[in-house]
């Protein structure tokens, strides 16, 4: 499974002190898109004490 491309951002966390929260965006082929999942949401991916949550955007709806 290729990656196309990889994005991390550090988002603002209410307790900086305590904890960060990062945005990591990961880019492949929609044919890999199920396997992609599968491994980056898997905890033997991240070291201990990661906690990864998938996020999915805010779909926009019509004002009609």
């Amino acid at each position: 499974m290729p990656i196309l491309g990889i994005t991390c951002t550090k988002l603002k966390a209410k307790y900086a002190h305590l904890y960060s929260f990062f945005h990591v965006q990961v880019t492949v082929n929609s044919r890999d898109l199920k396997q992609a999942v599968e491994l980056f949401m898997s905890p033997d991916s991240w070291p201990d004490g990661v906690f990864v949550k998938r996020f999915f955007t805010k779909q926009q709806q019509d004002e009609s």
